[in-house]
Parts: structure tokens; C-alpha cells; sequence
């Protein structure tokens, strides 16, 4: 991990599973924690083909969201906050443990924040979709 090189003070294990040394490889296509709230998130998307493990689709979503139908923005914006969302709170888990959520406290805050996300949108999508990510 990137912080114990520079000196830090911190576990070098995965914030959220701690099985293996965390890498952004880990935490976001192999670990065990996220991949259970990935796989509700799809689930309300209702996209199981999109899997945790698959990077070049994550990049491809990710980087094109400007040249996308709208149904495709709309997941590339849930794909953003995701990824915002495990970042930020593996930052509070390293930084701030005493102030950490539980790991049912953080999938229903993931929802919440893709829910807030996709509130934001400037073009027409399926109310639903943002009112899915209420129902936990």
C-alpha cells in the first residue's frame, strides 16, 4: 500500500474485508465486501451482465459517459458514484475508524448517494430507476 511506503501508520489489509493487502485491484474487482454491494447495485439496474471483475467495461462506461444514450449515462453516473463511494469511505475506515459505517450502514449509504446522483441528471430517465435505490 501506497501509504505505508510514505511512512503512514496503517493496516496494509483491505479496509472493508481484510483478507488481502488492499490495491485498487482489490478493493474494486476482487473484493468480497464490495462485490456484494456491486451485485445489489446491478441487481437495481437491473444489469447482472456488467460483472465486478470486468475492468474494461468499467473503463469504457466510465470514460464515454458524454457519448452515451441517456440509459447509458444514467449507469455511467451510478458507476461514478459507486466507485466514489467505496473510495470515501475506505478513506474514513483508514482515517477516521471510530466513525466508520457498519457494512449495512454503508451499503444503504451507497444507495443513497447513487440515488442523490442520479437525482442530478439533466435529461429524462425512468423514475424508478433513482426511487430503486431507496428500497435497500
Amino acid at each position: 500500500m501506497k501509504l505505508v511506503s510514505m511512512g503512514m501508520n496503517v493496516s496494509i489489509n483491505c479496509s472493508f474485508c481484510r483478507n488481502m493487502p488492499e490495491s485498487t485491484e482489490h478493493l474494486y474487482f476482487q473484493c468480497s465486501c464490495i462485490n456484494r454491494i456491486w451485485v445489489a447495485v446491478m441487481g437495481k439496474m437491473q444489469r447482472r451482465n456488467v460483472s465486478q471483475d470486468n475492468a474494461v467495461e468499467w473503463g469504457r462506461i466510465y470514460t464515454n459517459a458524454g457519448n452515451k444514450k441517456e440509459s447509458e449515462r444514467a449507469f455511467s453516473v451510478v458507476l461514478k458514484s459507486f466507485i466514489s463511494s467505496v473510495w470515501r469511505e475506505r478513506n474514513n475506515r483508514l482515517f477516521n475508524p471510530s466513525n466508520a459505517k457498519t457494512d449495512v450502514n454503508f451499503k444503504r449509504w451507497i444507495m443513497e448517494e447513487i440515488r442523490d446522483s442520479l437525482r442530478q441528471l439533466t435529461f429524462a430517465i425512468d423514475p424508478g430507476l433513482s426511487a430503486a435505490f431507496v428500497r435497500i
